[in-house]
């Protein structure tokens, strides 16, 4: 007899989880996943708004100079 996999189940790795459900498989963030990727996301924009103002800055000097 073969062994059946429940119709739904949910397989964790690095923050991800596999769903299988009817022979497909997809992958999902876990909810520790969802989080992180925003701090990770949060941490880039921020060092991208800093990195603009000092063009910003750059620029405006040149243009006085």
């Amino acid at each position: 007899m073969a062994h059946k996999l429940p119709e739904e189940r949910y397989l964790r790795f690095a923050g991800y989880e596999k769903s299988i459900s009817g022979g497909s498989f997809k992958w999902e963030l876990t909810l520790e996943g969802k989080y992180a990727r925003l701090e990770v996301q949060n941490a880039l924009l921020k060092a991208e708004n800093e990195l603009l103002k000092k063009i910003r800055f750059a620029e405006r000097g040149q243009c006085k100079g």
